[in-house]
């Protein structure tokens, strides 16, 4: 007991440096583990339609140069979009907002479309009408393409993060197509929508535990070299 005293006594200063290091890395770990708790993951589907007497996407500009590689797709075609967002495949399925935006093609050897969209999400939906903003390559035939997240508004002001973009459906005929959307937002504001529609957060365990792990460490850390120092200010 004597020695132990003895050692805290004589190196107290680098004990009192050792607090100061965990007492920075916890506030450095627990910013880390509260961004990760602010990730949220939508889920819907996007109805892009081109034909038909009720279009939601309208070809703007005609590309000079037609794609021999993908009929009907010509360098530089713009289209302007405003299409439906439902909860399932259907478009009768219940609505949750819409893209609106507009998407070009950008490659000579392939079909490959500049995306440019918001995702404006419903008025009356927990996220009452605030915007993902997402850019990104959309090579049409790869059956999964990742886009950035680029930004938002309301909720998800100041967003970044990821989307799983993937066709569900097309028409080859007139070039109509379902898309299905799994978005994965990040945001630095602390505030949480509502778990009560299939558009709503979730968490992942992975990162649940990690948070509890890590805080229930610390505070471990931060009692021991505590208790320390007071033992050591008691003995002098």
């Amino acid at each position: 007991m004597a020695s132990l005293s003895s050692f805290i006594c004589h190196h107290h200063h680098l004990l009192l440096f050792l607090f100061a290091a965990v007492v920075a890395a916890a506030v450095f770990t627990t910013k880390a583990v509260t961004a990760d708790d602010n990730m949220t993951h939508l889920h819907f589907y996007m109805h892009d339609i081109l034909g038909g007497s009720n279009p939601t996407a309208i070809e703007i500009v005609k590309g000079p140069v037609a794609l021999p590689s993908v009929p009907g797709v010509n360098f530089g075609n713009l289209i302007a979009i405003d299409d439906a967002l439902t909860e399932g495949p259907e478009l009768s399925s219940k609505p949750v907002g819409r893209a609106q935006g507009f998407y070009m093609s950008t490659a000579f050897q392939e079909a490959s479309l500049l995306m440019s969209v918001n995702f404006v999400l419903a008025a009356d939906g927990p996220y009452n009408g605030s915007v993902v903003s997402v850019q990104g390559r959309d090579p049409i035939a790869a059956p999964v393409r990742e886009l950035s997240v680029v930004g938002g508004t309301g909720q998800f002001r100041m967003a970044r993060g990821y989307v799983l973009w993937k066709t569900y459906d097309g028409n080859a005929t007139n070039g109509d197509g379902v898309l299905e959307l799994d978005v994965y937002v990040t945001t630095d504001s602390g505030r949480r929508a509502p778990s009560t529609t299939p558009t709503a957060i979730t968490q992942s365990p992975a990162v649940h535990q990690s948070s509890k792990s890590t805080s229930t460490s610390l505070r471990s850390e931060f009692v021991i070299l505590l208790i320390s120092i007071t033992i050591c200010a008691f003995l002098l």
